[in-house]
């Protein structure tokens, strides 16, 4: 077993519906055997799939014997013959009383059998029947299946106390988090409804997947619901959804998820496989049991996770995934639906015009100091609500390409000249001589922003902009992205220069973690800002590295520019083979 979580599993009931009790054996034997299970849910329904009472009592015994919890489990998709809705999934049409009471019956059913249910992330509606129609009236669809899911939700737990009072209900929250107010989801509100919550880190293939998932989700999402309802949330949820390709990808969801402090785990791979006709012929698991005890390890010695903190509001929408990509250029992120005035540094995505207080706050948070970064859509957002008296940026509808690329940090007095593999293409936006640009284009005879500061009270604004395909932030130089990386974590005791492709894990225990997902293997520069830094010991080899460089910022670059109080930064490299991760801590002089 492990020291720092647990690891369950949750067989579809599709899966138990077929299998006799020797073929559920087998797979409990073969997963103690590589990957020792601590608790699994069973799932009682999913669509056509019921699993009558004889038979789950057996399954459970069963798994009982081998010392393995049980909880209960429901998916909930529903199609009832002769009353068919016209939804995709199969999602539950909760405003036809017909179905709603069948979902309840299955409910009372599951209660009936144990004293823990999980709902699987079909609980959401996106049902458009006459008989929802008819119910929205004049509220957008997100309040109308806001309302009704909530009250679902109460429902839900008044049906499970009908039959078993001690019930405890578990709602399991998707990847897809963008679109949780528009098909019912609301996590801010559900808690007060459910004991505790789950989180699904699923990654998918982000190239072919329709969800494009990018691999940082599997840490994101769990940070970000942990922080709507901390406490609570039991744990994270992987799947192997996106790893036919490739093996790393499914040991990257986990690493990620624990990484983030994830203390449960749901392996939740199909286990009616068809690559895999049985469960004891995926190669899945024997690679997830080994790396998990390394990463158990690891855990020993970190603390708990920190970041940037970026203000998504649970009714905000647009720019979703942003993060992800960012997250992916070694900017390690701590997603918040509140507005952190006590952050160094908050980011501000389109998603944030959705808070009707947003301009108030932000004009508060910047003149007493904070450094808040933007993106053009959320100024565009704000465009007509006072985002001028912070920022005279203009958002034009033109668009420009550049390979060439100058980093020129402000106090940095350094001009760097890069070029980039393929051209970027980037929204133009214009801004007055007053603003600094740190990051720029260039082309023919042009140049435009890519990040600008301007000041405003005692602190300052910046906008980041963003190309419309997301996925070429990836093509930027290394020494524009380390540029982007060191503004948005003006706060952390440590940045990252890097190629694209990476993320920090940042802890607040003075130890970080890098993790590559490059197709090779690289080099990456770590920037320590700590006065007393000596060094940075790898936690697991107990290598020790010594500072290449000592670099004492800012400079004086013009005649006319005050000089704030200089920031020491250690600079160290370090080499990190490709799929791979290395967790370090900073040693202090009275600790060398």
């Amino acid at each position: 077993m492990y020291r720092n979580f647990h690891i369950a599993t949750y067989p579809h009931a599709e899966y138990l519906y077929y299998a006799d009790l020797d073929t559920v054996e087998e797979a409990i034997r073969y997963f103690q055997k590589r990957l020792p299970l601590t608790k699994v849910y069973l799932e009682t329904h999913r669509g056509m799939y019921d699993i009558e009472e004889s038979k789950m009592r057996a399954v459970k015994e069963l798994f009982h014997r081998y010392g393995i919890e049980t909880g209960g489990a429901i998916a909930p998709t529903l199609s009832i013959p002769g009353h068919e809705k016209n939804t995709l999934y199969d999602v539950i049409c909760y405003q036809d009383p017909v179905y709603r009471e069948a979902f309840l019956d299955i409910v009372r059913y599951t209660a009936s059998l144990f004293d823990e249910i999980i709902l699987d992330d079909f609980f959401f509606t996106s049902c458009k029947c006459p008989l929802c129609i008819d119910a929205r009236g004049d509220r957008t669809w997100a309040e109308y299946r806001t309302d009704l899911m909530l009250q679902v939700s109460r429902d839900m737990k008044a049906a499970a106390a009908d039959v078993n009072p001690g019930c405890r209900l578990i709602i399991k929250y998707p990847n897809w988090y963008e679109s949780y107010r528009q098909c019912g989801y609301a996590p801010d509100l559900q808690k007060d409804v459910f004991d505790f919550v789950y989180t699904g880190t699923e990654a998918r293939n982000p190239k072919y997947d329709p969800q494009h998932v990018q691999r940082y989700l599997s840490y994101s999402s769990f940070r970000r619901i942990t922080g709507i309802v901390p406490g609570r949330n039991l744990g994270a949820w992987i799947d192997e959804g996106g790893s036919n390709n490739h093996i790393n990808t499914w040991v990257e969801q986990a690493a990620l998820s624990l990484f983030a402090g994830a203390k449960e785990l749901i392996a939740c791979r199909d286990w009616m496989s068809f690559r895999y006709p049985t469960l004891t012929e995926c190669p899945l698991q024997p690679v997830l049991g080994q790396q998990l005890k390394r990463i158990d390890s690891l855990l020993d010695k970190t603390g708990t996770p920190i970041g940037v903190s970026v203000y998504e509001p649970l009714e905000g929408s647009g720019e979703g995934q942003l993060i992800n990509y960012l997250g992916m250029l070694g900017i390690p992120f701590e997603p918040s639906a509140v507005f952190r005035e006590d952050a160094p540094v908050i980011f501000l995505t389109a998603s944030a015009a959705a808070d009707p207080q947003i301009l108030t706050k932000l004009k508060s948070y910047v003149r007493n100091g904070g450094h808040a970064v933007a993106t053009p859509a959320f100024v565009e957002a704000m465009s007509d609500r006072g985002i001028d008296e912070i920022t005279n940026a203009q958002i034009t509808n033109r668009r420009a390409s550049a390979e060439l690329f100058i980093a020129d940090g402000y106090h940095r007095n350094q001009r760097i000249y890069r070029e980039s593999r393929e051209p970027v293409t980037f929204p133009v936006y214009t801004c007055s001589g007053g603003a600094w640009q740190a990051v720029s284009m260039v082309t023919e005879e042009a140049g435009f922003s890519i990040l600008t500061e301007e000041f405003y009270g005692d602190g300052s604004f910046l906008i980041l902009n963003i190309p419309d395909d997301y996925s070429q932030l990836y093509r930027l130089p290394e020494a524009v992205v380390a540029e982007i990386a060191a503004v948005l974590t003006r706060g952390l005791f440590v940045s990252l220069s890097a190629a694209p492709k990476y993320s920090l894990f940042v802890y607040d225990n003075q130890t970080f973690g890098l993790l590559s997902y490059r197709p090779h293997a690289g080099e990456v520069d770590i920037s320590i800002r700590l006065e007393d830094a000596s060094g940075i010991r790898d936690l697991e080899t107990g290598e020790v590295f010594a500072p290449l460089t000592v670099d004492m910022h800012p400079e004086k670059r013009f005649d006319s520019a005050k000089i704030p109080e200089a920031l020491t930064e250690q600079h160290y490299k370090v080499s990190i083979e490709n799929g791979e991760f290395r967790f370090f801590e900073v040693l202090r002089k009275e600790h060398a």
